[in-house]
């Protein structure tokens, strides 16, 4: 009798663990609420995909709010890393280029990994089952078999992989429906929340910001929170300045961390390769060239996007000014405080923190410890990387893990192969 394994969720891990199970000799079905599948796939890398990074600290880079649950992710990428995924990709006739350590498939479309891997599945003959939406999961104990059920229909199997996402760009398909699910075995969540994300700024900073919109610049970060200013993380790269507030890769870095409730602020350093005694001297000496006729605006165009030095003037009330102090444009340049009053919603977040708890599943295999024969992969367990790739490879890694893992797991009183996976009426 051949091993049934059922994947709920058709994104880059569900079909990554679809066809890990496969290739393990399983016979696999996989259930997608969406009409196709991969649809965050072809969103991510601006539509390239990002697919991994090279950075040799990989395993290291990743956050979550379980304790010892990086470590715990740190485990399964070991399992199947970098190279493994690399491999895999480069067998299913997807070659890849390098840029700074960012991999990215040679195509440069986003559409190239999600072909390929449907392919593979077709290959394996990994059934797909597209806009079902699935309501409940269950363990049959008198028959032995997880149950998915879909409408009037019961999809049963040896083995569940639930890797149904986050709660992260709900419009293709994460849309946290998987955190229900997962209760439903038994399993708890903790609080999901937006990461990857745009940071709002203070109600009293929109006004002022919207003068600096559409502009670009590179700049070094700092959230701090408190009367005193602690400095909860720090990043350097290049800021997008918003209507709402900031985005680009450096802030989404920073959004993690942004507390739910009390003070916290961004510091930038808009010039962080200077020091402000370097800085001073040029400026006084433009000033000196022009006669002193040159305004503030103007000096500042000289370090920053002509649209954020019209902010920057404002900001510090010196758009009217004749005159002005050299030392007190360097000060800003170097330290621009922008009050924070939280993170962009669900809807433009990347990828959410929380989700199932790392320590209710195995590290070795991502089965639960709560409800034997059901595993889970993805951004539904409370792991999250920083942008670059880190959390496609999370993505690659658990999808396969728990695929691999599903299907040579001894046990399970599954129909054979050429049954298919059986379906039952739904019990109410």
């Amino acid at each position: 009798m051949k091993r049934t394994v059922l994947v709920i969720g058709a994104g880059a891990s569900g079909m990554t663990a679809a066809a890990a199970a496969a290739r393990g000799g399983a016979s696999v079905t996989v259930i997608e609420g969406m009409k196709k599948p991969g649809r965050k796939l072809l969103l991510t890398g601006s539509g390239r995909c990002n697919l991994t990074n090279l950075d040799p600290g990989l395993v290291n880079r990743y956050a979550s709010d379980t304790e010892g649950g990086a470590g715990i992710a740190a485990d399964v990428i070991r399992r199947f890393g970098v190279r493994e995924t690399l491999a895999f990709f480069e067998e299913l006739g997807l070659h890849w280029t390098e840029r700074n350590g960012y991999v990215y498939p040679r195509s440069g479309q986003a559409q190239t990994v999600l072909s390929v891997l449907t392919e593979e599945m077709k290959r394996l003959g990994v059934k797909m089952k597209y806009d079902a939406h699935v309501q409940q999961i269950f363990f049959d104990r008198q028959t032995g078999l997880w149950n998915a059920r879909v409408g009037d229909w019961c999809y049963q199997a040896d083995r569940l992989i639930l890797a149904a996402g986050s709660k992260a760009y709900p419009s293709t398909g994460s849309d946290g429906s998987g955190y229900t699910l997962a209760r439903m075995a038994g399993h708890s969540c903790l609080p999901a929340r937006p990461a990857l994300s745009g940071i709002l700024a203070a109600d009293e900073e929109k006004r002022l910001l919207k003068t600096a919109e559409g502009a670009r610049t590179y700049g070094r970060v700092r959230l701090k929170a408190g009367a005193a200013g602690e400095v909860l993380k720090e990043d350097e790269g290049e800021i997008q300045w918003t209507a709402y507030g900031l985005s680009g890769i450096v802030i989404f870095q920073l959004s993690r961390s942004v507390p739910a409730a009390g003070e916290a602020f961004l510091e930038i350093d808009l010039v962080p390769d200077r020091e402000e005694e370097e800085i001073r001297p040029e400026i006084q000496k433009t000033i000196d060239h022009f006669g002193g006729t040159y305004s503030p605006r103007r000096l500042l165009e000289g370090y920053v996007h002509e649209r954020v030095a019209a902010y920057l003037a404002e900001k510090a009330g010196l758009q009217d000014r004749k005159e002005v102090c050299a030392g007190e444009l360097a000060r800003l340049l170097k330290n621009v405080r922008i009050g924070v009053k939280g993170v962009r919603s669900f809807e433009h977040s990347q990828v959410c923190a929380g989700g199932v708890p790392l320590r209710e599943v195995s590290p070795e295999t991502l089965e639960s410890r709560i409800s034997p024969g059901l595993y889970l992969a993805g951004e539904l367990l409370d792991i999250d990387g920083p942008c670059g790739g880190y959390n496609l490879q999370w993505a690659w890694s658990s999808g396969y893990v728990a695929g691999t893992q599903a299907a040579a797991a001894p046990g399970g009183t599954g129909p054979d192969a050429a049954a298919g996976m059986r379906k039952k009426p739904a019990q109410r």
